[in-house]
């Protein structure tokens, strides 16, 4: 078995950074009730999309945008690898002398600093090139923070999440990460001991940007209790509530993706008269509300005329554009784009 291999296996002793915003009910696409299905291995987990796989190539230059932009030292990639390599062996003195190049010797210094930190709170898992970090008193809280950053004016050691993501994404990071970025990052600065983090963010390859994040005492208590008790479910087999997402719905088509016609009918319990009920308002609202969409945009697409794009003192457009199928009559097409 490759390192690759067994650190993928080591991640399902346990609840990761970028699974918390998923256990807290954060996540956009992943539901708690998904995320139990995952890692119990009832429904597969998610494979690499080639533009995650491509994130991931390209995390380095991040981490060497980031270390030029802030002026910060970062310790990323082989150099973390070393490092943590070394501290999981206990052998410091060989840590001091393959610590990472061109780190004069009061950063040596500092790099032991950050180990004890470590240290403090983690036990450190080696699989080959891969590191686990692994909470001493929480252990099924787990992480693989990308890097590490050390600020000389704070004299301190902060965790660095560094991030490739689509360009229309960015005016979500306006006010500060989107809340699964947030729970990711303070879940590793409780895993590290550590008080700050920041990350640094690719938007589609020729854009970026960076912030800062402070330590946030009330989402990381959240994450303990609301991680010790998917934890426990996951050990009992008690699943979460099923809830409203589309997550979830999507999780229980997959998990009865295949009918048995030689079973008998099913019989409801009574309360199912009451969801069943539900359903059917729910439907009659949604297509009153679909009508009146369909109506408001025609009276925006009516005040378009012949134009084909059309801006809203918000900064919200409208653009149509020309879709001409083969052998059939040819439409424009309308879409909102929200505002920069």
């Amino acid at each position: 078995m490759s390192g690759r291999e067994m650190w993928l296996e080591a991640r399902k002793t346990g609840l990761g950074g970028s699974e918390m915003a998923a256990v807290i009910g954060d996540h956009p696409w992943c539901s708690p009730y998904t995320l139990y299905s995952r890692k119990l291995e009832i429904i597969p987990d998610l494979v690499d999309s080639k533009r995650m796989e491509w994130g991931k190539r390209h995390e380095e230059t991040v981490a060497k945008w980031y270390e030029v932009e802030t002026g910060r030292r970062v310790l990323s990639g082989d150099d973390l690898r070393v490092v943590l390599e070394a501290a999981a062996t206990d052998d410091i003195a060989d840590l001091i002398r393959r610590c990472a190049p061109g780190w004069t010797s009061p950063f040596d210094l500092k790099i032991l600093e950050l180990v004890r930190s470590i240290e403090r709170t983690c036990i450190i898992e080696m699989y080959g090139d891969h590191y686990l970090l692994r909470h001493r008193d929480f252990h099924w809280m787990i992480g693989t923070p990308d890097a590490f950053i050390y600020d000389l004016g704070r004299e301190s050691w902060g965790i660095l999440e560094l991030k490739c993501s689509d360009p229309r994404m960015k005016p979500d990071w306006a006010d500060g990460p989107p809340g699964y970025n947030a729970a990711q990052i303070q879940s590793y600065m409780h895993l590290c001991g550590l008080w700050w983090g920041a990350f640094g963010v690719l938007f589609g390859f020729w854009d970026s940007g960076h912030l800062d994040v402070q330590r946030d005492p009330d989402l990381i208590n959240r994450m303990l209790t609301t991680g010790g008790e998917m934890w426990r479910r996951m050990q009992e087999a008690d699943p979460p509530p099923l809830d409203e997402s589309a997550s979830t719905n999507a999780t229980v088509n997959l998990i009865n993706a295949e009918g048995d016609p030689e079973l008998p009918v099913f019989a409801f319990p009574d309360e199912a008269e009451d969801w069943d009920r539900k359903w059917v308002e729910h439907k009659a609202e949604a297509k009153r509300h679909a009508e009146k969409s369909k109506a408001m945009e025609t009276l925006l697409r009516a005040e378009m005329g012949a134009h084909t794009e059309a801006s809203l003192p918000s900064g919200v457009r409208w653009v149509s554009t020309q879709v001409e199928p083969k052998g059939k009559r040819a439409y424009r097409k309308y879409t909102r784009k929200a505002a920069r």
